[in-house]
């Protein structure tokens, strides 16, 4: 597996966020959020959420539990109005598997070989930090060749020099 990951904050710091979890059974978690807000109220939340995530996602325990978890005690413990949207993925290699699960995120984009798109996302997730709620996941068999880029908002509202959105 290749994995390739850049991060260009619209201030000094910022509220998105990633994760690399390499666990004791051969799989990796893979953890893209992106922080209501800006700046250092963002940046502190996101960087709670980080320690959290760290406690929750652990070896075996299913993404769609993690979201969950980290929601609750987000939920409990913050005091702040901020809330974060989160997709979690974690890929089996032996099996060729990836379970996910989506907290409010943008869906994944999944390219195979061909070059044909999917997007991955669920059937229910609301952001997290915001009301308990259920998180469904979701697992499909990939290939090699199989491309998926996870990305933030940032991408879907660039702008150009004259401060329009891009279009397709």
């Amino acid at each position: 597996m290749d994995i390739e990951a850049a991060i260009f904050t619209a201030r000094q710091v910022g509220g998105d966020l990633y994760d690399f979890r390499a666990f004791s059974d051969g799989t990796l978690g893979v953890m893209i959020g992106d922080v209501s807000g800006k700046g250092v109220p963002a940046s502190l939340f996101m960087a709670m959420v980080m320690s959290e995530f760290k406690f929750f996602a652990a070896a075996g325990v299913p993404p769609e539990t993690v979201l969950s978890g980290l929601n609750s005690k987000l939920v409990k413990e913050s005091s702040s109005n901020l809330f974060v949207t989160v997709f979690y993925l974690i890929f089996d290699m032996k099996k060729r598997m990836v379970k996910f699960s989506n907290g409010g995120h943008l869906p994944v984009i999944r390219l195979n070989a061909a070059g044909e798109a999917e997007l991955l996302d669920v059937s229910e997730g609301t952001p997290l930090g915001l009301i308990d709620s259920g998180y469904a996941g979701r697992e499909l068999q990939f290939k090699n060749g199989d491309t998926f880029i996870l990305y933030t908002d940032g991408i879907t509202e660039a702008m150009n020099s004259r401060r329009e959105l891009y279009d397709g």
